[in-house]
């Protein structure tokens, strides 16, 4: 289970430690900028050392990715008749079924089928209602759309949050 940390909350800080604190915040931002970037050096580096490795073994897996496939499409009626799955000693594969999705058949568009199925099965038809928030956002300094607020309920909210951004400093 993970602990949880007290947030110390400083008071009273001066300019002296606001100015000390600056400083051990950009260091220590800027030593861990270089490490990240001698990680990211060094992983390049392995990365370009074990290319041709890997892709050779990219190059098995899809061969033998592909044979698995072809056996199981050639052996489908025979070993997937009950289950989806085929368990071997090396693991398992077989055929999913994906998420139900809807698609218009041949010569027909969402606009068609739309109006279909409100003549047909209009249960099936949504029309959602919803506020216009882009455009109450953007009218909001207009007198006549701002004396509504109060009355709707709503009111333009901003929120504000706290940053830090550090000049360059070298780190030896």
């Amino acid at each position: 289970m993970a602990k949880r940390e007290k947030k110390v909350i400083y008071t009273k800080v001066s300019k002296q430690e606001m100015e000390q604190a600056f400083a051990e915040y950009a260091m220590a931002d800027a030593q861990m900028a270089k490490i990240n970037n001698e990680l990211e050096e060094e992983f390049e580096k392995l990365r370009q050392e074990r290319a041709a490795e890997l892709s050779k073994l990219s190059g098995v897996k899809e061969k033998s990715f592909n044979m698995l496939q072809s056996y199981a499409v050639e052996n489908r009626s025979r070993l997937f008749s009950s289950a989806r799955t085929l368990f071997t000693k090396h693991g398992s594969f077989g055929f999913r079924y994906g998420t139900p999705k809807l698609k218009t058949t041949r010569g027909n568009s969402w606009e068609t089928v739309t109006e279909q199925l409100k003549k047909l099965m209009p249960n099936y038809v949504r029309i959602v209602v919803e506020p216009a928030k882009d455009l109450i956002i953007a009218n909001r300094d207009n007198p006549e759309v701002n004396s509504f607020f109060d009355k709707v309920g709503i009111c333009v909210d901003k929120d504000e949050t706290f940053f830090v951004k550090r000049y360059p400093v070298k780190v030896v």
